[in-house]
This record gives C-alpha cells, structure tokens and sequence, in this order.
C-alpha cells in the first residue's frame, strides 16, 4: 500500500538501525522469556540449569555489545525527522526512548556485576565453549553488592517489560488509530524512502565492537589461566556439552 500523500515526505529509518532494531528486538525478548522460566520454573531437568545460565549470560553480553553498536549508529545517523504527532506524545516518546537505550545498557552490567561479585567463581562461557571466556569485571569498578545487583537486575529487567508494552501501544496506536505509516519506517520496503547509511560505516563499526569483543574474550581466557580457573571453567564446559559429563548447581 502506498504511503499517503500526507507522509511522503516522512522517511524510513536506514538499514543499519532497521537490522540493529530487530535484532534488538529478538534478544530483548528472548532473555526476558528466558530468565522469567530459569527463575520460575521447576521442572527444567538439573542437567539443564547449568546450560541455561551460560546461555543466559551469553545472550546479555551479546546484547550489551549490540547496544552499544546501535547507540555508536544513532550517533552517527541522526533518526529521521518525527512523524507529526503532538507535544506530549512527542516528549512521551523521547523519555520512553532514553529509557530503553539506558535499560539496554544497564540490565546487562547489572548481570555482568551479579556474576562478577558471585563466591562461586564460575567462568562465563560464550556459547558454552571453554575458549570464549568473558571476563569479570575488575574489583574496583563494581560499586554494588551481588544481592543488590541482583534485586536491581530484575527490577529493572520487569522495568523493560512494561517500556515494550509502552512501545507496542504506541506504535499500534500511531499505526491504525492515526493512520501513520510507523510500523513502514522500521521495515524495508518501497512505501517510505529509507534513509541513506554507508554499508562500510555499518562494517566498520560492527568490525569495531568484534574487535572489542575479541579482546575481552583474551583477557577472560589469560585471566581464567593466571588464576588458576581453568578447571572452572573445564566444568563449566562440561556441564554445558563441550566436555565430558560434569555436574554444577549454579553457574552465575
């Protein structure tokens, strides 16, 4: 359906944040699903709990690391111009963005700080394997306890739920009560006019965060060998089917 005359003018998001929305999108939901049932369901097999957190944490740092990646594009590519709506819709959504590029942040460090101050000690395996391990954060820059970390983690995560249905309703609102076109400036198509984004600026900045991501993960594994962690995490593995069979309550 062609965009009515009255937005011809209005312009789609480009590329880069329509695939940096989505994938968003994807992963929000996923861990909050995810961490709801490892937290509320009891019949998951024991086998299975030690998965679930490495799985867990896995998907956290992956979004941490796209957060950034879609903060650093929003920097680069100023969204397009809003659509005409009025002053306080216009503010509700300035505030309910905010909170949404600051919860994506947030509720990731507060997880990484919540398996940073665990007595456990437990290696944090990308995807299960003993070689991708993500660090701990240093001592000196956790300014919070483990139960305070965890009560703020899912405080704040509940908190994320009701900015998506926030979200939702506006865009649905916008959608089909006001006849906007919002839900065709976040998805490719000829209806709206993309915006114009550079395919090696979107490159470059994913090349950035890997690079990023890859130091971390060396500094993870020198550190799991310097302080003598390399068992820990040869269970961890283990538990998780990288290694041979190996038990563990609580992989946090």
């Amino acid at each position: 359906m062609p965009a009515s005359p009255r937005y011809k003018s209005v312009a789609a998001y480009n590329h880069g944040a329509m695939l940096l929305h989505w994938l968003m999108a994807f992963l929000l939901v996923w861990q909050l699903v995810f961490g709801y049932l490892m937290r509320h369901t009891h019949s998951l097999p024991e086998s299975f709990i030690p998965v679930s957190w490495q799985i867990h944490k896995t998907f956290g740092v992956l979004v941490l690391l796209l957060a950034l990646m879609r903060l650093a594009w929003r920097f680069l590519y100023k969204p397009p111009a809003d659509l005409p709506i009025g002053k306080a819709e216009k503010a509700a959504t300035q505030i309910v963005t905010f909170l949404f590029y600051a919860l994506m942040i947030l509720v990731p460090l507060l997880g990484w700080a919540i398996v940073s101050t665990s007595s456990r000690n437990i290696p944090t395996l990308l995807f299960g394997n003993p070689h991708l391990v993500w660090p701990p954060l240093p001592p000196q820059f956790v300014f919070i306890s483990h139960s305070q970390a965890e009560q703020a983690h899912t405080v704040l995560a509940y908190s994320f739920i009701f900015l998506l249905f926030l979200h939702i309703c506006g865009a649905l609102k916008h959608q089909f009560y006001d006849h906007m076109p919002m839900i065709a400036r976040m998805v490719p198509g000829h209806i709206l006019q993309a915006q114009k984004a550079g395919k090696s600026a979107f490159l470059l900045l994913f090349l950035a965060v890997f690079c990023l991501a890859a130091v971390m993960i060396y500094f993870g594994f020198v550190g799991t060998q310097q302080e003598g962690l390399a068992d820990a995490a040869a269970r961890a593995a283990a538990a998780t089917g990288f290694g041979n069979a190996g038990q563990a309550a609580d992989y946090r």
